[in-house]
């Protein structure tokens, strides 16, 4: 059977499932019917276009690899038939694939009017955008516009290729922020059953906060890492000062980027929060002002460089040790995934109508808010499995975020 090298991210990903379950996801919802056997056929096309899809993840001792595998249409598809649709979505995502492959799975929830399709990938294979780039592809595919397979490129040395010698060593040598960790979220005995908070942000909201941040010079990034600080400020009242990593697009730095992207090229950048006594708008003019000046540096590098070093030099033992501890550091974190282009979405005769991003099923005390943006409306979640302390402090922190955006209104 034929096998791929594996990247160093593939492996960082894999290390992961320390904290999460390492796969992301996106709920489409159809406004009718899809075509099954044109959507199998389509998916066996992504498939070869993308192969890793169909592989299977090898891990000896001092070797990594993808193996491909021989998998059919029923592999790679579930189809659920339901009187109604339930908008809770915890059963829906609790089936996944595994490392042996395939490394997606759809799963297609029918009832008597709506499809409400569920695509679960590896996040070895895909980071968000590369997700959102292979829904793209499976539209086009799916529509009859796009059956050639193509090449894929998802080597890091594409990206570090443009990255100069004096920007390597500016990004190594760059001060990383202090890691303060902050009591909100406890390891608790207990679990519950995966719980997936949702918040939704109308069209009308979503125009509140730019105004609001527009007023503020910052963004609606800003503006959602403020309103989830201020939210954990409220209810951990000892901690003054909280850390959080915010998820950055590594293909800033591939020159003549085009889309249809795939792969992993995600990488975190640290931003340390103080509170700023209940003052929300200082609190956002301090976010905003450290991100603003994170962008102008070389975010995301520091961490992939160093990786990338003991990647190379040291054996692959001393790598899975020296990241573990370091995945285990982190408990917060914020993955803004952009806007999902409706245009795109587009499967023949078939419209969508809602769609939204999900990233892993974090295990306490990790947590990960995810947004992202369909037909001007945004969808804030997140998914975890914690105890019922640590669900209701959740409850609440979505709440505080919802407060804060009334507020816009004002």
């Amino acid at each position: 059977m034929e096998v791929f090298p594996v990247e160093m991210l593939d492996e960082y990903m894999h290390l992961q499932s320390v904290s999460n379950d390492h796969q992301i996801r996106a709920i489409v919802r159809f406004k009718s019917h899809l075509d099954l056997e044109i959507l199998k056929k389509s998916v066996m096309i992504t498939s070869e276009r993308i192969p890793l899809l169909g592989c299977m993840y090898v891990r000896k001792r001092n070797k990594r690899y993808w193996q491909l595998k021989e998998f059919i249409s029923d592999d790679y598809i579930r189809i659920h038939t339901f009187e109604s649709l339930d908008t809770n979505y915890v059963d829906i995502l609790a089936e996944i694939p595994n490392e042996l492959g395939p490394q997606i799975l759809l799963r297609v929830f029918r009832n008597n009017m709506h499809d409400l399709l569920v695509v679960t990938v590896n996040h070895m294979i895909f980071d968000g955008t590369g997700l959102k780039e292979y829904l793209y592809l499976l539209a086009r595919v799916y529509s009859g516009i796009e059956t050639e397979v193509s090449s894929l490129d998802r080597q890091l040395g594409t990206l570090l290729r443009n990255i100069t010698l004096l920007e390597t060593i500016r990004a190594i040598f760059d001060r990383p922020q202090e890691i303060v960790e902050p009591n909100f979220l406890k390891i608790g005995e207990g679990t519950s059953p995966t719980k997936l908070n949702i918040l939704r942000i109308s069209g009308g909201e979503l125009k509140n906060i730019k105004e609001f941040c527009k007023a503020h010079n910052a963004t609606v990034n800003d503006f959602v890492i403020a309103a989830l600080a201020n939210s954990i400020f409220e209810i951990d009242t000892i901690t003054d000062s909280v850390s959080m990593q915010m998820m950055v697009d590594l293909r800033r730095y591939i020159k003549r980027h085009k889309p249809g992207e795939f792969g992993n090229f995600a990488s975190m950048e640290t931003v340390s929060v103080s509170k700023e006594s209940g003052n929300f708008v200082k609190l956002l003019i301090s976010i905003s002002e450290k991100t603003r000046k994170m962008k102008s540096g070389l975010p995301g590098l520091r961490n992939i460089l160093l990786m990338k070093l003991v990647w190379t030099f040291l054996s692959l033992n001393t790598f899975d040790i020296l990241l573990e501890n370091e995945i285990k550091k982190f408990s917060i974190s914020t993955s803004n995934l952009g806007i999902i282009e409706t245009d795109k979405m587009v499967f023949g005769s078939n419209r969508v109508d809602d769609a939204f991003m999900l990233t892993s099923i974090k295990k306490q005390p990790a947590m990960q808010l995810t947004f992202s943006t369909f037909m001007g409306t945004m969808t804030l979640s997140i998914l975890g499995e914690y105890s019922e302390e640590n669900s209701n402090n959740i409850s609440k922190c979505l709440g505080g975020i919802k407060r804060e955006i009334q507020r816009t209104a004002e």
